[in-house]
């Protein structure tokens, strides 16, 4: 797996995070220059919407996340570090051959993000005055003229007439950018192969958007034609055996990470050892806020002193690192912010 831990950046000028990753030296030949598409989540919902960040590869995978420190801004970050990842995976496993299903598939896809694209507002319709009348003008009439050149430049039966034809028909689809959004690196000829179907995909685009324009919002006659897209996630999407199994799990990461005292991992290894023996079980992941909490008040209960600076102190740290590498860590929730503010001020600064 090609792949280097990867955290959100600051940029000077920006208060927005950054997200960057160098690509490998080996893969930089086959990449530079080639458009990267990746969905980003517009919100921290898990069934968020998404909007897509295109950029052109180079020695680096540089791009804004749109937010400032947040919890969208690092939910975004492991979306894309996530894609990233895939993507590069992809790149370095090579080029892929695609069964014919798989292209037909692939351009029923196009088919479908150009209708979810275009039909709720299909390409305006306008009547202009010419010398003899009016004529009506369409943007889909530039469309056509853009299919009719792409195909005459397939006809060549040559790369660079295949070049052209994928450029061409760019304004409406970016088949590079298509692509990579699905961590997608195609063989010579399974790319030939799509590119030879893309035309007749668009012309049937355009009709149903022309239906569309009139206020025909009838079935597309042509959606059932395509086999169903089947990603080949296994591949794209990190492993969850990368996550941490229990909080001894958590713990080593932490500890690994930067260089500890040895007091300090000593201390708080018993920490966590008290508070796994408080909640009854063994994983981090099931955690709440209120778990804590809790645990607060057993230990103010218990007569213990300066527990805002110890064992919260230590509880704290481990799951803000767990939220800060939720990628690799798998720790999706557990906000412990102001807990120390409940606890009584005896508390916080008297010795035990």
């Amino acid at each position: 797996m090609v792949m280097r831990i990867s955290r959100p950046m600051k940029r000077a000028g920006t208060k927005n995070e950054q997200f960057k990753k160098r690509v490998p030296t080996a893969l930089l030949p086959l990449l530079r220059g080639k458009k990267l598409s990746i969905y980003l989540p517009e919100t921290t919902a898990p069934d968020s919407a998404t909007y897509m960040v295109t950029v052109t590869l180079g020695d680096m995978i540089t791009f804004s996340l749109g937010a400032p420190v947040s919890r969208l801004a690092k939910v975004r970050h492991a979306a894309a570090l996530g894609h990233v990842e895939a993507f590069l995976d992809a790149a370095q496993r090579g080029p892929e051959d695609l069964s014919h299903m798989d292209i037909t598939s692939l351009l029923g896809e196009i088919h479908k993000a150009l209708l979810a694209q275009y039909e709720a507002d299909p390409p305006a319709r306008h009547k202009i005055v010419v010398d003899d009348g009016v004529e009506e003008w369409s943007e889909l009439s530039e469309w056509q003229d853009m299919i009719t050149d792409a195909e005459e430049g397939i006809r060549t039966l040559t790369p660079q007439g295949r070049a052209a034809a994928v450029a061409r028909v760019s304004r409406i689809v970016d088949l590079d950018a298509f692509l990579s959004a699905r961590a997608l690196v195609l063989s010579e000829k399974s790319y030939r192969d799509l590119v030879e179907g893309l035309p007749a995909t668009l012309r049937r685009v355009a009709e149903t958007l022309a239906q569309r324009s009139h206020g025909n919002y009838a079935t597309d006659p042509y959606a059932a034609q395509y086999p169903q897209w089947k990603a080949k996630t296994t591949a794209a999407r990190r492993s969850t055996d990368e996550y941490v199994k229990t909080f001894d799990d958590l713990f080593d990461r932490w500890k690994a990470a930067d260089k500890r005292a040895a007091s300090t991992i000593s201390t708080w290894r018993g920490y966590l050892a008290r508070f796994t023996k408080f909640v009854g079980h063994d994983d981090p992941h099931r955690v709440e806020r209120a778990d804590a909490l809790r645990w607060k008040d057993a230990l103010i209960a218990e007569g213990l002193k300066k527990i805002s600076t110890t064992y919260l102190a230590a509880l704290n740290t481990l799951y803000r690192f767990g939220l800060r590498d939720s990628e690799t860590t798998g720790i999706s929730k557990l906000d412990l912010k102001g807990m120390a503010d409940s606890v009584p001020k005896a508390e916080q600064l008297t010795d035990a």
